[in-house]
């Protein structure tokens, strides 16, 4: 059966083993080690040279018996089936595709297929990956209240009145790639048209993209009479779940941003909660002005090009930690304390703001 393995590796054939009938009868007699091979080898042995001559009349059917009895455990009774319905219905219906493939064609084909199967179920995950929209409960826990998960017969958490005002916190469920980018970006964007007023009102037409149709979207829901919303003051990103991210997952912040501005028609905060800090770095190093408003009086021509330089003088690498520090404000250990900085954030500007019409 070695030999078998081995020579069946080189010209791409099926591993070898032993009988199945063989294996579930030891199972059944309670073997629990491989010894039990040695001892069935010597009765096999011992019937060879012995017994073939009474084994000669027992019937064919008496053996099929003992053999149909003893893989009978082998045969699924649909407990497994059941319960892949209840935890997963993708799971059973790969199943179902594995077991139609093998009776209409071959075993091999079946492995096929239900590995193509798996690689699009995996690929539709990782394309379409939950957007929770998060709100603060009364017992201080961020929940998105329209998700699924909490168990009916149960009271569902209260959401403590007014938490963050303004603020727009999100979690992605997936890492943040190629894949999802297009997806993200469009259900942050129709989560932020249903949850804050619309007030961009000095962008004009011809300023705008010719597939924009925010404006109208909102003016849809005025004329509708639907309760007047808050204007969005700050965004705040749980990076809990997020376990990579690649170039267009960047780009994916960078059109957040310019979608928010837009949407706004003044400069939207961000603001990260949970960052893994290899992340952090890699955030650090790519893009300095997805962040927030105070890294935006770093965004001339030079201070963009210093950061791709392999060697820099003093004056370029103090600007660059200056950057890099004023960046990490953007950056906090848990949502409640991103949002806390968020409402700080926007208070300040507000006061600001204030004082220049003083003035």
């Amino acid at each position: 059966m070695g030999v078998a393995n081995a020579l069946g590796s080189l010209v791409g054939g099926f591993p070898a083993t032993g009988s199945f009938s063989r294996s579930a009868i030891k199972a059944a007699s309670g073997v629990r080690s491989p010894v039990g091979s040695f001892f069935t080898g010597i009765i096999v042995v011992i019937g060879l040279f012995s017994l073939t001559n009474a084994l000669y009349y027992v019937p064919q059917a008496v053996l099929a018996s003992i053999v149909v009895n003893s893989v009978a455990d082998l045969v699924e009774k649909g407990k497994v089936a059941r319960s892949l319905i209840k935890i997963e219905i993708l799971d059973f219906i790969g199943f179902v595709v594995a077991f139609v493939v093998t009776i209409v064609s071959s075993l091999e084909n079946a492995i096929y297929a239900s590995v193509a199967y798996s690689l699009i179920v995996l690929l539709f995950r990782i394309a379409r990956p939950r957007v929770e929209i998060l709100s603060r409960t009364t017992d201080g826990e961020w929940i998105d209240p329209e998700s699924d998960e909490f168990i009916p017969e149960l009271p569902a958490p209260a959401i403590a009145p007014n938490a963050s005002e303004g603020i727009f916190v999100f979690k992605v469920d997936e890492a943040l790639t190629y894949p999802n980018s297009n997806y993200i970006v469009e259900k942050v964007k129709d989560a932020v048209l249903s949850r804050f007023k619309y007030t961009n009102t000095e962008t004009r037409k011809a300023d705008k993209s010719w597939s924009d149709d925010t404006e109208q979207r909102y003016l849809a829901r005025v004329r509708q009479g639907l309760p007047d919303l808050p204007p969005l003051k700050a965004v705040v990103l749980d990076f809990s779940n997020v376990t990579n991210i690649d170039y267009t997952g960047f780009q994916i912040l960078l059109d957040l941003k310019d979608d928010m501005a837009r949407y706004t028609g003044y400069p939207v905060p961000f603001h990260f909660a949970n960052v893994r800090r290899r992340q952090v770095n890699t955030l650090l190093g790519v893009s300095q002005h997805v962040f927030g408003r105070r890294t935006e009086v770093y965004s001339d021509a030079g201070s963009k090009r210093a950061w791709m330089k392999l060697k820099r003088t003093a004056e370029e690498k103090a600007v660059q930690e200056e950057r890099d520090l004023a960046a990490l404000e953007y950056f906090h250990k848990s949502v409640d304390s991103a949002v806390a900085a968020a409402v700080r954030e926007t208070e300040d500007v507000a006061a600001v703001k204030v004082s220049v019409v003083a003035a």
